[in-house]
């Protein structure tokens, strides 16, 4: 395997990290065009009919993404996709590197890191390009930005199948990609940064529907000394997009101070940096209020009365923080559709919340109440079962006691009454016993005789 295997695989990876999916489309369709001269079965692979219907679909889907009419909705769809495609694009852009550098499978392995560490870059790039476009409120962006990227890059594929068989031009191309890419990867840090940020927007995103905060950030130490250690009347963290030297794509902390408006951030090599304009500069501001983020924007006139203006990018948790230091710049607000409705869903949400809330305080409180009253209840409820069966025992007493003089006085009576009755009955008895013994004693004589 040599440098040439590098120099065929690296312009694809790189074209596939710009437009995966149209690189796909168009390496199948010159494999079965026949376009391409003994292509390796990984491209052959491509070439298949079904292959080629399914990256046509996939990019068919990646460019209607890019016409969505509400802003919250077409954003949010846009970063899930890129989040995705960090893992999907470097994958796919690897085998299409083996594709069509011509190497055997012992040695696919470099070809295949080098090809998506290749991809990668230009990924990363045009994600946070779309990030940054999301910040404009310009119709039909993303739709232009996909059609000149994929213009760009359909010429730049066309050249390259052509290159492969002028291995001068192929050197070339290879050189100018390599130049890209150094350029890109110069610039990594700072996209890396405004992705990640992004995706925290997406997460703030959920969590703020019904909690938001209300009280200022805390500034860092290192950040309060470049104030005098003065505590600001409101701080909020942010990112500066555009308009400060050496901080844009940086985290800070924005702040209010005595009529200044001030950003501070940290620098790797340059430590802590304070960026700040007094109020009065300021000739006109603007909040736009996005799905996932809010953007302040600052048009203001610097000391030698040059015209400049400042970008600055918040998570939603921050909206109310954003909106005081917008009234103190006198900003003009803007509101897509979606933010709106999704405000009246937070605010229903924080209302239902603050309604279960009470809703459970009183709740506990009548429990209370009524467990309180149970326990009076029970308490009296006792009081007169040990009351009855005092009662119930002195009555029943006293009727026992009425029932055994009864009794006894019954038995008396009756004592008395039958004595006479059983007197008669014996002398009965005995009468009628002598007439039987009578009458026996003469049968035994007769029978003797």
């Amino acid at each position: 395997m040599g440098i040439q295997a590098y120099m065929q695989a690296i312009p694809i990876a790189f074209s596939a990290g710009s437009t995966l999916y149209l690189t796909a489309l168009m390496l199948g369709i010159g494999v079965h065009m026949g376009w391409i001269q003994d292509p390796s079965p990984t491209a052959q692979f491509f070439g298949l009919w079904w292959v080629i219907l399914l990256t046509f679909i996939f990019y068919a889907v990646e460019n209607v993404m890019a016409v969505i009419p509400l802003p919250g909705i077409g954003t949010l769809i846009h970063v899930v996709w890129d989040i995705i495609h960090i893992i999907v694009a470097p994958i796919i852009g690897a085998f299409l590197g083996i594709a069509t550098s011509g190497v055997d499978a012992e040695s696919a392995l470099p070809v295949a890191v080098v090809s998506a560490a290749v991809t990668f870059v230009p990924h990363i790039t045009k994600s946070a390009g779309r990030r940054t476009l999301d910040l404009m409120p310009v119709p039909g962006k993303h739709l232009a930005f996909n059609m000149v990227k994929d213009l760009l890059v359909a010429g730049f594929l066309g050249l390259y199948l052509v290159a492969l068989q002028h291995p001068l031009l192929m050197g070339s191309m290879s050189i100018f990609t390599i130049g890209l890419v150094v350029f890109l990867t110069y610039q990594l840090a700072a996209t890396t940064r405004w992705i990640i940020f992004q995706m925290s927007a997406i997460l703030t995103r959920f969590t703020t529907l019904f909690v938001k905060s209300k009280t200022s950030d805390i500034v860092p130490s290192p950040h309060l000394a470049l104030l005098g250690h003065q505590e600001p009347e409101i701080a909020t963290r942010g990112l500066a997009q555009a308009g400060i030297s050496g901080g844009n794509w940086r985290t800070g902390y924005i702040l209010l101070l005595n009529q200044q408006l001030v950003f501070t951030y940290s620098t790797m090599f340059s430590g802590d940096k304070l960026w700040q304009i007094n109020i009065n500069q300021v000739e006109i501001a603007y909040l736009y209020r996005r799905a996932l983020v809010d953007v302040l924007e600052i048009h203001f006139a610097d000391s030698k009365n040059k015209k400049r203006f400042a970008r600055f990018v918040f998570l939603k948790d921050k909206e109310h923080l954003i909106q005081q230091i917008a009234n103190r710049l006198e900003a003009k607000v803007t509101t897509t559709g979606i933010v709106a409705f999704s405000d009246k869903v937070s605010e229903s949400g924080r209302k239902v919340v603050a309604s279960t809330a009470s809703g459970i305080t009183t709740g506990i409180e009548e429990s209370k109440k009524a467990a309180t009253k149970s326990k009076q209840v029970a308490e009296t409820t006792t009081s007169h079962i040990s009351q009855g069966v005092a009662i119930g025992m002195d009555k029943g007493r006293d009727v026992a006691n009425n029932a055994a003089a009864n009794i006894k006085q019954g038995m008396v009576v009756g004592l008395d009454k039958g004595k006479p009755v059983a007197d008669a009955a014996l002398a009965k008895g005995m009468e009628k016993g002598k007439t039987v013994t009578a009458m026996i004693k003469s049968w035994f004589e007769k029978k003797i005789k």
